[in-house]
C-alpha cells in the first residue's frame, strides 16, 4: 500500500472514515483510494488496485453494505425500548437534524 496522506491509516475501515467519508464531506474529492464501478471490480468488495498501490472499494458492493447496515440500525432503534440509551440517542440526533 502506497502512503497515506493522513497518519494512522492500517485498515480499510480508517481508509473509509478519513479518506473516503472526511475527503467527500469537506473536499467534496478523494486524495488517495479510488471508488470503481463493478465492470473494473466484479466479484471484490476491497482491494489494494495492483496499478496505483492504493486501496479501493467497489461503489456497489459498498452501497448495499451500507444500506444493510443502516436498515439494520433502523430495526435495532425501532425495536429498542423507549428508555434505552440507542434510542434516545437516535431521537436526540434526528430532531437536532430535522427540527431545528
Amino acid at each position: 500500500m502506497t502512503h497515506p496522506p493522513v497518519a494512522g491509516i492500517r485498515t480499510f475501515a480508517d481508509w473509509l472514515y478519513a479518506c473516503v467519508r472526511c475527503e467527500l464531506s469537506h473536499s467534496f474529492a478523494l486524495e488517495w483510494g479510488h471508488i470503481e464501478g463493478p465492470d473494473r471490480m466484479a466479484g471484490i468488495y476491497v482491494d489494494i488496485s495492483q496499478r496505483t498501490g492504493q486501496p479501493r472499494i467497489n461503489q456497489n458492493e459498498f452501497l448495499e453494505d451500507f444500506a444493510r447496515g443502516w436498515n439494520r440500525y433502523l430495526g435495532d432503534v425501532e425495536g429498542a425500548a423507549h428508555t434505552d440509551p440507542l434510542r434516545l440517542n437516535f431521537m436526540r440526533r434526528f430532531d437536532m437534524v430535522f427540527h431545528d
